[in-house]
């Protein structure tokens, strides 16, 4: 209970927010989905100012994995602390990496994401990605 206004509580959303940055910080994001999401999960990227549906965590489960299978190499991964606002909370991701079929990549994300029930029912990512020159490699 607050006796201030200066105290807050902390609410499930900062919790599955916080575990949910951490796991992704690690690169686990497989694992992320498969505790944190709802069964009945929506996602929607926004990829070049088209909406990509994809409902429920076994399709979003299925598409991390391809995602992951088709990344050679992260030379750098950045996410940000979460902006908590009521059930909803979001962050930005930055990654490079290489990809076959596509070479180095620079993938810029905004990530939003709803709770309810200490499960994660929405994701809606807003995505640019650029091609880099760098051919600096992998280790």
């Amino acid at each position: 209970m607050k006796t201030s206004y200066l105290e807050t509580e902390v609410t499930s959303t900062e919790i599955l927010a916080e575990k949910f940055i951490h796991l992704f910080r690690q690169g686990k994001m497989v694992e992320a989905i498969s505790e944190l999401f709802a069964d009945n999960v929506v996602q929607v990227e926004w990829k070049d100012f088209h909406p990509i549906r994809t409902a429920g965590k076994s399709l979003l489960l299925a598409k991390e994995r391809e995602w992951l299978a088709s990344v050679e190499c992260i030379y750098d991964l950045y996410v940000s602390d979460p902006l908590i606002s009521g059930s909803y909370f979001s962050f930005v991701m930055d990654i490079e990496a290489i990809v076959k079929n596509r070479g180095r990549i620079h993938i810029n994300k905004i990530c939003v994401y709803k709770t309810e029930n200490d499960k994660i029912i929405f994701e809606q990512q807003t995505i640019t990605i650029k091609r880099t020159v760098n051919t600096k490699f992998c280790a």
